[in-house]
């Protein structure tokens, strides 16, 4: 019996707190909407990855990381309603996705020893294994490939079509180099998102130019992993 009282006690307390969280939650809404506006009448885009970045860097706890990011999420949804405006290009008819092919291009498999204090000093081995828990949890398939070959990688997106319903591509140095990428992608008319590890609109001038980027529905770069996760939930949602 008094377990039973102590189980009761508990969920009064979680009933308090979520109470309070709700509260919260309305007033940070409410400031959305003025930053939305805001946004609107400076031109600003919806989507700001450095802020999310910076903000999730600051956390530790993974699963306070999974509320910041849901937070984010449901903004940037609330901004888009307001502001009249969408923050990805999305046709919301299609029915969600539930098997994505990860494309990732030359030098990713050096993750860990080519330049960790920009790349980071997890492997590539571990960046599979947080792509593929982030499908579990997200509940659709993945098939994860790398390559150091144009040919490959063009050969990939072309298989892809009637087999896969996105694709999350970071084409790595072809993002600034190669047409042929996005001729693939153009002419094989998957849903696809381009990621990158770092942010390439701060880093050197060639760096800046993306062929991919104008047949993909949306970019996260900058993000480390959590721009791969971004992707992939972006397809398990729309």
């Amino acid at each position: 019996m008094e377990s039973v009282m102590d189980l009761k006690n508990y969920r009064k307390q979680i009933d308090s707190i979520d109470e309070q969280l709700l509260r919260l939650f309305g007033e940070r809404m409410s400031v959305t909407q003025k930053i939305a506006g805001y946004k609107k009448e400076h031109g600003i885009p919806i989507f700001d990855p450095k802020r999310e970045k910076e903000k999730l860097s600051s956390l530790n706890d993974p699963y306070e990381k999974k509320f910041v990011s849901a937070l984010f999420e449901l903004s940037r949804e609330r901004q888009s309603e307001f502001s009249g405006r969408l923050y990805q290009s999305v046709d919301m008819t299609r029915a969600a996705a539930r098997n994505i092919l990860i494309i990732n291009g030359p030098n990713l498999n050096m993750l860990g020893i080519r330049e960790p204090e920009l790349y980071g000093k997890k492997s590539y081995s571990d960046l599979v294994d947080f792509i593929r828990n982030v499908c579990s949890e997200s509940g659709v398939q993945c098939e994860c490939i790398q390559s150091n070959h144009e040919g490959e990688i063009i050969d990939a997106i072309q298989n892809a079509r009637g087999r896969f319903d996105g694709i999350v591509i970071n084409p790595a140095a072809f993002t600034h180099t190669s047409i042929a990428v996005s001729d693939a992608l153009k002419a094989a008319g998957v849903p696809s998102v381009e990621v990158h590890l770092t942010d390439i609109n701060n880093r050197e001038d060639f760096r800046k130019v993306s062929y991919v980027s104008a047949v993909c529905e949306m970019t996260f770069s900058g993000l480390g992993f959590e721009g791969y996760a971004e992707a992939i939930r972006h397809f398990a949602k729309h």
